[in-house]
């Protein structure tokens, strides 16, 4: 139910604007919806993609968003495809078979997108973190650019009225009349501008001919009409010298050249796509950045305010679609047959393609590791209807206006479906897939995350392809591993964001009364007060020297269970602690394995005592010299830079390596040695079961078996 609530917002806003736009009761004039749809293409969108681009957009990441766009082209070819195969199975008249094609492969990438995100991250228990919001409205708006280029170039010409089919008007009559079209601007229904509003006041004397039909048509007597450059004519006679047919341009590239000049490409600068532009450039810039952006910035009350505009555009953009499916379907030629195939194959057949292209390009790194919004904005650009945009360019080109009408309206009544099919499915995986596979005979729902009994304890599985969120991952591993724990045992509580998740799990069991007489020995200061919190009775190392099981997280894990801990901080007390258990359980999500340790780039920590730790810190960064070795005091977070100081009253040196270390065992001992060095994060040899949970599911290692490879 989780899943499907924010798709329920969405569809309350829209049947408000249905309400409101209805015909019989006139509670809104269509004026009013036309006049909203200009205030969210000029201000609203503007507002909500220089916000949420502008803060989240840095230059690295500029780069690491590459598939985004990419996606977008990946998407419509892909859709062009289907569209074909929709022409030959479903034969639509002759006239409409490229409309056909583009309305099956250009989906919306801009307001429904938004919208969803917006609706998503509504509530504080998203499935997307903190930044969720931010997040996929940057990786929206990051996607308009080619989608705006792809309509004013390829989805402009895809448009273009079939020269078989034109019917030839004196030039002045078609403008007349596309004049006269235009003082009747409260007939024409909402689906023709209510995504990208004036734009028929964009119109040249091209646009409602077969303009690049006439061009590459030699023969037909339209096509002399078409071209509005005589020279093509001299170029094929024969009286011209042999002289100048050499220096003359190719016919191709010349024609090609008379497109792409009749290419209204310069309208690409419309507020949304300017607002994207000056957001990129801010956001790319750090000084720049440091200014418009932040809590502290001089310009945050600018910002601020434009949040607040930006808040009215998704409510904007609902209600717009409820007034415009109040209007209902106009009449089309298009045929009952072809609107089912289109819808079908825009609806169903493209979002399940889109969830393999998705995956392969995961497979093969192409995306930003470990981040879910990212890879959910990806399959919303396959999940989307056709765009609504579309309608505006079939009146712009006086192509298949009324058909453009009627089909996104079906499409939009149809979307209403699938997206809800999406969610429940969404739900029904995580509940279904994830206890079949996990042997959990007895399970309830907390969170949006599988609960199971106490069980024996799990063998290696894995699940099909399910989108979770870190976090979650996090969650489905901690709660794994605390299946291991039997009443009457004395536990070693772990520290960190994974850790945490078992520790919740233990206390919630201790209050429903499925463990009793547990004793917990934590591993932190700020484990106790989580412990204490959720009621699990405490102890140290001195009154239980022997430990049952110790659960925990990690920041590295090699193929053979090596692990690198201490990036929290509490490498000294977690190593005296699971070093004292008869079982050490590791939990953590496929992010953290690595190669060989130090292998992720990050730190790896060393904790010092703070007397001359300068020169602690010089003689541990010599003994990797080889490796590239650089030795970093851990600083606190804020203005002052002050040394962190660990629970025991000690600093931390951080150690980040360029190549592999080598052999563990002797890095460990050279380690130690020093003076001054209390103990360092390598824990080698000492878990016994590592529990990883990724997007296609569960892994559980025992001491003995490689991580990966030949385990």
């Amino acid at each position: 139910m989780s899943a499907i609530m924010p798709l329920m917002k969405l569809l309350s806003l829209t049947v408000i604007g249905l309400v409101l736009g209805y015909p019989k009761f006139q509670m809104i004039p269509r004026a009013t919806f036309k006049l909203l749809s200009k205030l969210v293409f000029a201000l609203f969108l503007p507002c909500l993609i220089f916000t949420e681009l502008g803060e989240s957009i840095t230059l690295e990441n500029f780069v690491q968003w590459w598939f985004i766009p990419v996606n977008v082209l990946v998407s419509t070819l892909i859709g062009c495809f289907l569209g074909y195969l929709v022409v030959i199975i479903c034969r639509p008249p002759p006239e409409l078979n490229r409309f056909t094609i583009i309305m099956t492969a250009f989906g919306n990438t801009g307001n429904l997108p938004l919208a969803l995100v917006g609706s998503v991250c509504h509530t504080e228990k998203n499935p997307f973190g903190p930044h969720c919001h931010s997040r996929g409205v940057a990786y929206v708006s990051f996607a308009q650019w080619v989608a705006v280029i792809l309509v004013y170039t390829f989805v402009y010409h895809m448009m273009e009225p079939p020269l078989e089919y034109y019917e030839v008007v004196e030039e002045g009559a078609e403008i007349k009349e596309s004049r006269e079209n235009r003082s009747t601007d409260l007939s024409r229904p909402l689906l023709v501008e209510a995504e990208w509003p004036g734009i028929e006041e964009k119109e040249t004397e091209h646009s409602k001919t077969a303009f690049i039909a006439g061009v590459f048509n030699s023969v037909s007597n339209v096509s002399q009409n078409g071209i509005p450059d005589g020279d093509l004519s001299a170029e094929s006679g024969g009286n011209s010298p042999r002289s100048i047919r050499c220096l003359a341009e190719p016919r191709v590239v010349r024609r090609i050249r008379i497109v792409a000049e009749q290419t209204p490409i310069q309208h690409i600068l419309q507020p949304p796509t300017i607002a994207s532009l000056m957001a990129i450039i801010i956001g790319t810039v750090p000084q720049l950045k440091a200014v418009v952006f932040g809590h502290d910035a001089p310009l945050s009350f600018l910002t601020d305010s434009l949040e607040i505009l930006a808040g009215a555009m998704v409510p904007s953009v609902m209600l717009i679609l409820g007034g415009m499916l109040a209007e209902g379907p106009n009449d089309s030629k298009l045929g009952i047959r072809t609107t089912i195939g289109i819808s079908v194959a825009r609806l169903l057949v493209l979002p399940l393609m889109g969830i393999g292209i998705v995956a392969l390009a995961d497979k093969l790194n192409f995306l930003v590791d470990g981040d879910t919004m990212y890879r959910f904005v990806l399959l919303l650009q396959y999940t989307t209807p056709s765009a609504i945009l579309l309608g505006a360019i079939a009146r712009l080109r006086g192509y298949a206006v009324s058909e453009a009408s009627a089909l996104l309206f079906w499409q939009h009544v149809f979307a209403l479906f699938s997206l809800s099919l999406y969610s429940f499915h969404g739900t029904f995986t995580r509940l279904t897939i994830i206890s079949c596979n996990l042997d959990l005979p007895h399970f309830s729902m907390e969170g949006a995350i599988l609960v199971s009994a106490p069980s024996s304890p799990p063998s290696s599985t894995s699940i099909p392809s399910v989108i979770l969120s870190q976090d979650e991952l996090k969650k489905i591993a901690a709660y794994k591993a605390v299946e291991y724990v039997e009443s009457g045992m004395v536990l070693g509580l772990g520290t960190g964001s994974t850790a945490k998740h078992a520790v919740d799990r233990i206390g919630d069991l201790l209050r429903q009364g499925k463990l009793h007489n547990i004793v917990g020995v934590p591993t932190s200061k700020k484990t106790h007060e989580q412990a204490v919190s959720v009621g699990i009775p405490l102890a140290d190392l001195d009154s239980h020297p022997v430990i049952d099981l110790a659960i925990d997280g990690a920041d590295e894990v090699d193929p053979h269970l090596n692990l690198v801990k201490g990036r929290g901080g509490s490498l000294l007390r977690e190593k005296m602690v699971e070093g004292a258990c008869r079982k050490f359980v590791v939990i953590v999500d496929e992010s953290k394995l690595v190669k060989h340790l130090g292998g992720s780039g990050l730190a790896m920590p060393v904790e010092v005592v703070p007397f001359c730790w300068k020169f602690t810190a010089r003689r541990l960064q010599s003994l990797f010299e080889e490796t590239g070795c650089v030795a970093k005091l851990r600083t606190c977070s804020g203005a002052k830079c002050e040394p962190y100081v660990t629970d025991n009253g000690n600093y931390i040196v951080d150690l980040y390596f360029e190549e592999d270390i080598g052999d563990l065992k002797v890095a460990s001992d050279a380690i130690l040695q020093l003076a001054g060095v209390v103990e360092h994060g390598m824990f080698l040899d000492m878990a016994t079961t590592v529990i990883v949970a990724g997007e296609l599911g569960i892994t559980v290692k025992n001491k003995g078996m490689k991580l990966w490879g030949c385990g």
